[in-house]
C-alpha cells in the first residue's frame, strides 16, 4: 500500500511538473499580431461624390486563433452601420475633400491598423470675388494695373482666366492660398470697361465675378 502511495504521488509530481511547464511555455511565448489586408470597398475605387454612400471591410485572421475586435474612425461624413464588425458603410460629406477611413484590428494582446482616403467631389460652383481694383474704380490709360481674385472650391481650383471686355487676356497665377493675380497694361481706350473671371474648379465646374471701372484718357506728352 505503502509503494502504490509513493507511486501515485511520483505520478501527480510529473503531471504538475508538466502542466507548470506548459504555462511558463505559454508566458514566454511571444504574442501575435492580428494579420489583414487592404481595406477594400464597395463600389472599388478611391473617390466618389458628394453624398454618396460606400462599404468598407476588411478580411483579417489571428495566427493564434484568437477571436478579433474591430473599431472603425472617420474623419468626416457618416456610419450608417455599427462600427465594430469587420466591415462598415458610410455616406460621404456633402463638402468635397480627401477623408480618412480606418479602422483598428485587436486580439487581446496586440493591434493593427489599416487605413483609406477616399477622394470626395463637390459639384458646387466655387467662389470667385475680384478684390483689385474695386467695382466703378478711375484707373489711369497706359499704366500697370493690378488684379488680384480670390477664387476657393473644395475640390482646389484648376484655373483663373481673366477677361477684359471682351478679350481673354490669360490665366491668373497663384499668388497664395485661394489668391490669384495678374498685371494689366491699360491701353484700353478711355471710358467704362468691364472686367471679368472664370474661376474652374476641379471637378469642372464654374463660377465668375465681374466689376466696370472707368478709364481717364491721357493725352499724349500732356502731363
Amino acid at each position: 500500500m505503502k509503494r502504490i502511495f509513493i507511486l501515485l504521488c511520483g505520478f501527480y509530481l510529473i503531471m504538475l511538473t508538466a502542466a507548470c511547464d506548459k504555462e511558463l511555455f505559454n508566458l514566454n511565448k511571444e504574442a501575435k499580431e492580428p494579420e489583414s489586408g487592404d481595406i477594400q470597398t464597395d463600389p472599388g475605387g478611391f473617390q466618389l461624390n458628394a453624398g454618396d454612400t460606400v462599404s468598407f471591410w476588411v478580411n483579417a485572421t489571428d495566427p493564434d486563433g484568437k477571436s478579433l475586435t474591430y473599431k472603425w474612425t472617420k474623419q468626416d461624413g457618416i456610419f450608417l452601420t455599427t462600427s465594430d464588425q469587420d466591415q462598415v458603410t458610410w455616406r460621404a460629406p456633402y463638402r468635397g475633400g480627401t477623408y480618412r477611413i480606418s479602422v483598428t484590428i485587436s486580439n487581446a494582446e496586440k493591434s493593427i491598423s489599416r487605413s483609406k482616403d477616399i477622394l470626395v467631389n463637390s459639384y458646387i460652383k466655387p467662389t470667385v470675388r475680384i478684390l483689385k481694383p474695386h467695382d466703378n474704380a478711375f484707373l489711369v490709360q497706359y499704366q500697370t494695373q493690378l488684379v488680384e481674385v480670390e477664387a476657393f472650391h473644395d475640390n482646389g481650383i484648376a484655373s483663373v482666366a481673366l477677361y477684359i471686355g471682351d478679350d481673354f487676356a490669360g490665366y491668373m497665377d497663384a499668388s497664395g492660398e485661394s489668391r490669384y493675380q495678374m498685371n494689366w497694361y491699360v491701353d484700353n481706350l478711355a471710358g467704362d470697361i468691364r472686367i471679368r473671371t472664370i474661376a474652374l474648379a476641379n471637378t469642372n465646374v464654374t463660377s465668375t465675378d465681374s466689376i466696370v471701372v472707368q478709364i481717364e484718357g491721357v493725352i499724349p506728352g500732356k502731363k
